[in-house]
């Protein structure tokens, strides 16, 4: 897995009322998959527990780990992009992303 750890945290130059700080899904999803790849953890039981997130959450993310490497650098490049923007995409055989959101 390709990614940057040290970008994986955006910052917004926002009040806090804004949600200054920003995860974007894509990179969460990549993270949590290199926990599992070294082997912090074995499962995605042990994965969502380790996080403090559901098991659904952790596998919605993971399966954004394993879209296509095009359409992650896509996503990841779409600044205020959110979880629910992307909600669904993972189970489509094709996907087509716009920066238009």
């Amino acid at each position: 897995m390709s990614y940057n750890r040290l970008l994986i945290l955006e910052y917004h130059d926002k009040s806090l009322s804004d949600n200054v700080l920003r995860f974007n899904p894509v990179q969460i999803g990549e993270w949590l998959d290199d926990l599992l790849v070294r082997n912090v953890v074995r499962t995605h039981e042990a994965l969502a527990e380790y996080v403090s997130m559901s098991r659904t959450r952790v596998g919605q993310f993971l399966a954004l780990a394993e879209l296509p490497a095009g359409t992650r650098a896509k996503l990841r490049g779409m600044p205020d992009l959110n979880e629910y923007q992307i909600r669904g995409m993972t189970g489509k055989e094709s996907l087509s992303v716009s920066s238009s959101n």
